[in-house]
């Protein structure tokens, strides 16, 4: 099962972009709403079962579905298993543009450890680089379940590398290699 800080992976993207990175051709990227590519999908070869997109976002209720709409129209596929599938959306309303949604990080919380203490799975995937996810990282893997932590470089915390079984960076999945323009 992946979950996903969708707020966490679109801000590094989209910093990353401003840097001079280049995505990759089949990366979906709209700006300050979500950023996907399915080769996340492809980590470790891991069996899916599930891919959620955790975010937040500032407007109407029309607003907040129509995200969730557009972010359940994405797929997911495993080439290996032949697995395909669509995005759970979980969108949550914020009050300001500049905020960091605080249900973000709570569903995401609720949600892998609810997985982990029922053996939904035997892999989780949290896709951040945000060090608040440490306690959760620790006390997954408690349970015995296998977690792995997949972020960008920019804004990671070192703390996420040590603290997962093992780490995965989405920055070749996202851009092209050697793509960092020199300044």
């Amino acid at each position: 099962m992946l979950f996903i800080d969708g707020e966490n992976l679109l801000w590094r993207f989209e910093a990353m972009k401003k840097a001079g990175w280049v995505p990759r051709i089949e990366v979906i990227h709209e700006p300050g709403r979500f950023v996907w590519t399915s080769r996340v999908t492809r980590l470790q070869n891991l069996e899916i079962l599930r891919v959620s997109y955790y975010t937040s976002q500032v407007g109407s209720d029309d607003t907040l579905r129509a995200l969730e709409v557009d972010i359940q129209r994405l797929r997911w596929s495993v080439a290996r298993t032949n697995a395909t599938g669509g995005i759970v959306a979980h969108v949550f309303k914020k009050p300001a543009q500049q905020q960091k949604a605080a249900s973000v990080d709570i569903n995401i919380t609720i949600d892998l450890l609810r997985a982990c203490y029922h053996r939904h799975a035997q892999a989780v995937v949290l896709i951040s680089g945000d060090g608040d996810y440490v306690p959760l990282v620790k006390e997954a893997m408690r349970t015995g379940v296998h977690v792995i932590v997949a972020a960008f470089s920019s804004g990671l915390n070192a703390g996420l590398t040590s603290a997962c079984d093992s780490f995965c960076s989405l920055d070749t999945l996202f851009f092209e290699r050697n793509s960092r323009q020199r300044v």
